[in-house]
């Protein structure tokens, strides 16, 4: 009853009319008529009625539906609107399903019977309003289908042309290519889309949230032959989908360095990882399977002419083999011509083709670099110029692992803790409160030595979750102030971790002369 008085208060005429006592569960197939003229544009409704006072408390209605159910609905090739009626308060609340399965579907969804579909009340009122934008949708929506069809019967019964056409972020285009083998591409049709206010307001909201969203936009379109024009009568106003990535998001991609020849250097895998910073910022890492190198892309959407920095960094500290193999690859980068970037199905997604690489040493030992991207133009030729500073073990080096030894040989192994999170760094751990923290600074100063200002973190040790103060040791480098290094010591920690990241290539593990005393006087 809920949906037939509000087709009636909204002027809306139906070809069905088919009602049941509750509406529940009732499927419904709903065809626009504008006066007396039907538009042949349909949509389905997935209708729910709740007389429970309890279960129409709070911010939202919810109902399980069953999983082939979702599927069956999902799969329709006409908009699905799911309707949820409030008989205790006379009230109905709707969403598009389509794009509620989008944004919530998982394959593990397989092994269930059912799942819980909750539409929030605020912001989705069935009312007037709401009528409007139903049938604007629905409108749209068939517009791009009778589209697909006329493109696919311009394919089948024209000889000399192909055409393909395809919708992308905020536009769509069509492709027209010739159809006798080996043509190149004829006549590609450009499409340029201008927004209102309005459509800006909501496509900035999108990218601030990380979601899609759906807004209207005025085409003009250039370069389709005349005799195909007639195709296009309708479509002055389309209904455009926008994807953001929402946060926590991973994608796999592939990234191929090739050479002017288009010929592939090597290739490393990521998973890139989307995170949203700001209004106008994202931000994807990636940790490379096939090299151990920690990958960080920064690009400011707003700023496309600003640098990209890409930062290359191992997550365990380098072994000498591995910078080896690290140094090697980075000189092969001097003769590439272009970064392309696809995704797990080999499809190209982004090609830089001129950029310049020039290392920047994170720590003074060289063994983390950040590797700055100046992103000049697209599509020219280019060259790379990378200088690599050489690494060799100085004598006060050689003299710190020869202590190290020393501290091994003399039973101090129990205070060497493996990290959860790699299999190669050792730790000291020491009581915040005491002052054993606190002369142990002392004499990283005296030596010449600097701690980097610790980060608070989580670690997990023999099952065990403990807040601790994570920072490493670093020689010979500008001395950090003690009072800065203090100041940053979380009130939260309850132990400091030192890690210690030497040459991890020889078996032992080495603690300094100056550390010797107070290794003693830890429990």
């Amino acid at each position: 009853m809920a949906l037939k008085k509000f087709f009636k208060e909204c002027n809306i005429s139906t070809l069905d009319d088919v009602f049941s006592k509750y509406e529940y569960g009732q499927d419904w197939r709903v065809e626009i008529v504008i006066g007396t003229d039907v538009q042949s544009a349909e949509f389905r409704i997935q209708s729910k009625v709740f007389t429970s006072t309890k279960k129409v408390e709070g911010r939202r209605l919810s109902q399980n539906i069953k999983i082939n159910t979702l599927t069956y609905l999902a799969e329709l090739s006409v908009p699905v609107m799911l309707h949820y009626h409030d008989h205790v308060n006379d009230k109905s609340y709707w969403m598009w399903l389509d794009e509620w399965y989008e944004k919530n579907y998982a394959p593990i969804w397989e092994k269930q019977k059912t799942k819980k579909v909750s539409i929030i009340k605020q912001g989705h009122e069935l009312d007037s309003k709401a009528a409007a934008k139903i049938i604007q949708h629905v409108m749209n929506y068939h517009k791009r289908s009778l589209m697909l069809k006329r493109v696919s019967l311009a394919n089948d019964t024209n000889d000399h042309f192909n055409f393909r056409y395809s919708t992308s972020g905020t536009g769509y285009s069509i492709d027209v290519f010739e159809k006798y083998p080996g043509a190149i591409q004829d006549s590609p049709v450009q499409g340029e889309l201008k927004l209102t206010s309005e459509a800006e307001a909501i496509l900035k909201r999108g990218f601030e949230r990380g979601e899609s969203v759906t807004f209207l936009g005025n085409l003009n379109l250039t370069g389709l032959p005349e005799w195909f024009t007639s195709t296009l009568n309708n479509l002055n106003t389309i209904e455009i989908k926008a994807f953001f990535a929402v946060p926590g998001d991973t994608i796999p991609l592939e990234l191929e360095y090739l050479n002017k020849d288009d010929q592939c250097i090597f290739s490393t895998f990521a998973i890139f990882k989307y995170k949203h910073k700001g209004t106008h910022f994202m931000e994807m890492e990636g940790l490379s399977k096939k090299y151990p190198i920690k990958i960080n892309i920064t690009i400011d959407q707003q700023k496309p002419e600003s640098n990209i920095n890409i930062e290359y960094s191992h997550p365990n500290g380098y072994r000498p083999a591995e910078l080896l193999e690290y140094d090697e690859i980075l000189s092969k980068l001097i003769t590439i011509g272009k970064l392309r970037i696809t995704n797990k199905d080999s499809e190209e997604i982004y090609v830089i083709e001129e950029f310049t690489v020039t290392p920047k040493p994170l720590f003074t030992d060289d063994r983390m670099r950040q590797l700055v991207v100046n992103l000049d133009e697209i599509n020219t030729a280019f060259d790379l110029d990378i200088k690599i500073p050489e690494r060799t073990i100085s004598a006060d080096e050689e003299n710190i692992i020869n202590v190290f030894s020393d501290a091994l040989r003399e039973g101090h192994t129990n205070l060497l803790w493996p990290l959860p999170f790699t299999d190669t760094d050792h730790v000291l751990i020491v009581d915040k409160d005491r002052n054993t923290y606190k002369d142990f600074i002392k004499h990283i100063e005296a030596h010449g030595y600097s701690l980097i200002p610790p980060q608070s973190i989580i670690v997990k040790i023999f099952d065990q979750e403990i807040t601790v103060q994570a920072g490493l040791l670093v020689y010979p480098t500008e001395i950090v102030n003690m009072d800065e290094i203090e100041s940053s010591l979380s009130t939260d920690a309850e132990t400091i971790l030192i890690a210690f990241k030497f040459d991890q290539s020889k078996s032992e593990v080495f603690f300094p002369d100056f550390l010797e005393d107070e290794l003693k006087r830890i429990p």
